[in-house]
């Protein structure tokens, strides 16, 4: 279960009166008290606020995913179709959804092929970029567990930080004094970068 939904339910237990009036009623238009209402189980009511946080996640990623692809393709960028599993790596390892895919814009330009990255499927110039990867699913794995303190030979440098000072700490402690500003703008242009049509209506549709 990820981090976001464990919070939730965490916090469901911490605050009693909040869970109890879910509980009394858990949805608009059923009335306390109502067959339909009794006829919910405490048990079902916890699982369907479950469900509920997870597709609101789900629905997060995919989003993210789609701008992330729609942002690279405004550009005509190596990495279109990556999307998916950038925002995904990210937000597995409670990153902000689209950083990875930032970091690699400011790396490598989504693998630019004047970079070193398509040589060594390595968009995010780690390790200077002397290390190369099998694939460059391999990579985004690699980096989003790094910056979430998850690699035993670097967790110390990562654990117990924001992403902000993740961030600087990945960039050789600040050796660009403008990562950090560099990497949080590129974020900002992904999440204005409008939806593809057919995901837009869908979205609407869904609201």
């Amino acid at each position: 279960m990820h981090t976001n939904v464990k919070k939730f339910l965490q916090a469901a237990a911490v605050f009693p009166v909040l869970t109890a009036s879910l509980l009394t009623a858990p949805f608009p238009g059923i009335v306390p008290g109502s067959p339909l209402a009794a006829a919910i189980s405490p048990d079902q009511t916890r699982n369907l606020i479950s469900d509920t946080v997870v597709n609101q996640h789900r629905a997060m990623i995919d989003e993210a995913a789609a701008k992330i692809d729609a942002y690279y393709a405004h550009h005509d960028l190596h990495m279109e179709g990556m999307g998916s599993k950038l925002a995904q790596a990210a937000a597995d390892n409670d990153l902000p959804v689209t950083a990875l895919a930032a970091m690699a814009m400011i790396e490598s330009t989504g693998m630019d092929p004047k970079t070193c990255a398509q040589r060594t499927n390595n968009p995010f110039g780690y390790g200077s970029c002397k290390i190369k990867f099998d694939s460059v699913d391999e990579a985004i794995t690699t980096v989003a567990e790094t910056l979430a303190a998850k690699r035993p030979g670097t967790a110390r440098f990562y654990a117990n930080k924001t992403f902000a000072q993740k961030l600087r700490v990945y960039n050789g402690y600040n050796a660009d004094d403008q990562y950090i500003p560099k990497v949080k703008w590129v974020m900002e242009q992904i999440e204005k970068t409008p939806l593809p049509e057919n995901l837009a209506s869908a979205a609407q549709v869904k609201a």
